[in-house]
């Protein structure tokens, strides 16, 4: 149970607390230390469950600054210096009021009011008893002051110069006005505490791992871990001292790229996340059974069927270090944070959807319904139905009962148009109609539906170009284009290329493999990646990863299956011919085409020059044995 400690820089003031309990029937611990003394008196009382302490003067002012729990101050009222005063008055005519500013703060207010002469000195905490003796001396000499009056431990200072000095003791209103704040104190530290306790109860009913980790250090763990790792407690213990192999490779791991996992606990798989907090080396880990998550999933996906319209990426989501994709995801948030319609411009592959639902979900609409529709992909007829519904028998086949069209099934939410530049004139008439006046009529019908819907369009074509030719109109245009993102190809941010290959290497591994280490990519790979053009950007460096993991034969990634992707699947950079292209894609395009064999063999004669003729050097490079790389240079007559 936590208590209540005084103590008293003087041995009058530990009476007059104690005749002040008597009094009111308070129980409180009442112990006597001046200073450094005092200091040690409070350290060893938050050792025996002090919840919060008394003291005054610079006792109490070391106190508050060298311990944890909260402190109150015993005030010194003018009242305790007017008493001070009239018994030093058979001491002389003028005083000094010596003491820190806590205590003689309000001379300088209230002095003239004595009608006596009062002078305060100011005495630091970082003051030496030799540095407070030469501010007497000083006073004494500058002031004529006959008697010094102040705390304890000045007036044991002024003795010890054979001055005469008065202590300016607290009167027993103020202890008592102290302990009843510090009892207010007390019962707030106790509710504390007690939704402490509730909430660690909580925390233990989680079925998840919950892990708090501050410099590699468990800060704390939830019942669900310590009854995984077989520990009652792991406070302040190393990671590795508590924590499995595998978690603590992944806290390890962190880069600020790779957040989620899935790990391999006690035969189990996990998934694992790791949230960075605002503390430096501070993380907070989760840990999840994979067969809860699918089971939750499932679960999801049964309710999810009923609409189906959900946004499932997050700005977490959109990968990249480099400076333009930041700015593009730092302007994507700033959006979020509105409600105006958005344009993303971009090349097919770089991530419009992902965007766009990483919007969504970053907004206040996050909640509400995400409905998708690419208008490219749909008749225009169909599409002017999709969009805005019809009525039982507006044309031949319409469904018994109507159907409600996406705008209305989005309301509340978002719709993202995808592909808009491909949309019909006359759809495109009755787009600029919802968007003016925020409601829709069904093809067929006379009702106006009134909607709240806030919209996103995405294009891969120069909309401008197409509004001056007539294909699209201006009125539209300038509805849609209210925040505009342009995308950022994947050819511009070659530095972001290796990020993207290793994080998809492990995203897909996973999704096909579910288990196991996915393979190491060699660096040597990311000159030949960052060397082509990618048209097909983030898009077809998936479909590369994904031809990749078809078939790789070992756990690496080199230049050899890298050359045969190219070989078999990239596409002639239009630049190259038109108007030049980089010496790194000259260089590719020369020296790695021909047969899968040419090409290995290629390989390896470059990368012998490399090593300087080192076989082991190359074949490490290469990611192959030494056996393999033997027999290729027999086969080639290499040797």
């Amino acid at each position: 149970m936590l208590k209540i400690v005084l103590i008293a820089p003087y041995q009058n003031m530990v009476h007059d607390a104690q005749e002040v309990c008597r009094a009111y029937g308070e129980q409180i611990e009442i112990l006597t230390g001046r200073m450094g003394q005092g200091v040690e008196l409070a350290r060893k009382s938050v050792l025996e469950d002090a919840g919060v302490l008394i003291s005054r003067g610079g006792t109490f002012l070391s106190i508050a600054n060298e311990i944890a729990i909260p402190a109150v101050e015993v005030a010194v009222t003018p009242y305790d210096v007017l008493r001070a005063l009239q018994k030093a008055r058979n001491m002389g005519t003028k005083f000094a009021i010596v003491g820190f500013e806590n205590v003689i703060g309000s001379v300088r207010e209230w002095g003239a009011l004595l009608n006596v002469p009062v002078v305060p000195v100011d005495v630091e905490q970082t003051d030496s008893a030799k540095e407070i003796m030469a501010k007497i001396r000083e006073v004494i000499h500058q002031e004529q002051v006959d008697c010094i009056l102040g705390d304890a431990s000045v007036i044991d200072i002024v003795r010890d110069m054979g001055i005469f000095g008065v202590l300016i003791e607290s009167g027993k209103a103020s202890i008592w006005a102290a302990i009843q704040e510090a009892k207010r104190i007390l019962l707030a530290r106790l509710s504390e505490r007690e939704t402490h306790a509730t909430l660690r109860g909580a925390l233990d009913q989680a079925a998840q791992g919950l892990i708090l980790i501050q410099n590699e250090q468990v800060q704390f763990a939830n019942r669900f871990v310590l009854d995984l790792i077989g520990r009652d407690s792991c406070v302040s213990v190393p990671i590795e001292s508590c924590l499995p192999e595998s978690v603590c490779e992944f806290i390890r791991a962190g880069d600020g790229t790779r957040t989620t996992d899935v790990v391999q606990v006690v035969g189990q798989l996990w998934t694992i996340e790791r949230i960075a907090l605002p503390g430096k080396g501070e993380y907070f880990v989760t840990l999840q059974r994979v067969e809860d998550i699918e089971s939750l999933e499932r679960r999801v996906r049964q309710k999810k069927s009923l609409d189906g319209h959900e946004a499932v990426y997050t700005f977490a989501d959109l990968w990249g270090s480099s400076s333009r994709m930041q700015r593009m995801k730092h302007t994507a948030q700033q959006f979020a944070l509105t409600d105006s319609s958005v344009l993303i411009v971009g090349e097919t592959g770089t991530g419009k959807e992902v965007i766009a639902q990483s919007i969504h979900n970053g907004s206040s609409r996050s909640n509400a319904p995400f409905v998708a529709v690419n208008c490219a992909a749909l008749p225009d007829q169909l599409l002017e139905s999709e969009l805005f519904g019809y009525e039982e028998g507006a044309f031949t086949g319409a469904r018994r009962g109507g159907k409600a069209g996406l705008f209305e099934l989005a309301h509340g939410g978002t719709i993202f148009l995808d592909e808009i530049g491909e949309t019909a004139s006359h759809v495109q008439q009755r787009l600029l109609r919802v968007l003016e006046e925020r409601r829709v009529m069904r093809i067929g019908g006379e009702k106006v539906i009134p909607i709240d819907v806030r919209v996103i369009a995405a294009t891969n074509k120069p909309l401008w170009s197409l509004v001056t030719q007539g294909k699209f109109r201006q009125d539209l245009f300038f509805r849609l284009d209210v925040l505009r993102i342009n995308t950022v190809p994947l050819r511009e941010v070659p530095e972001d290329i290796p990020v993207l290959f290793e994080g998809l290497l492990k995203q897909i591994w996973y999704q096909r493999k579910g288990v196991g280490t996915p393979p190491r990519p060699v660096p040597e790979i990311y000159r030949m990646l960052c060397a082509y053009h990618w048209p097909g950007n983030v898009r077809e460096l998936r479909n590369m990863v994904d031809y990749l993991i078809a078939t790789l034969t070992s756990g690496v990634v080199n230049r050899e299956a890298v050359a045969d992707w190219f070989y078999n699947k990239s596409l002639p950079d239009p630049d190259v011919y038109a108007e030049g292209s980089t010496r790194e894609r000259e260089e590719v395009q020369r020296r790695y085409v021909g047969s899968l064999e040419e090409v290995q063999r290629q390989l390896i004669v470059d990368t012998l020059f490399q090593c300087h003729g080192d076989v082991q050097r190359t074949a490490d490079r290469l990611g192959i044995s030494r056996t393999t790389l033997w027999r290729k240079m027999k086969q080639w007559n290499l040797g």
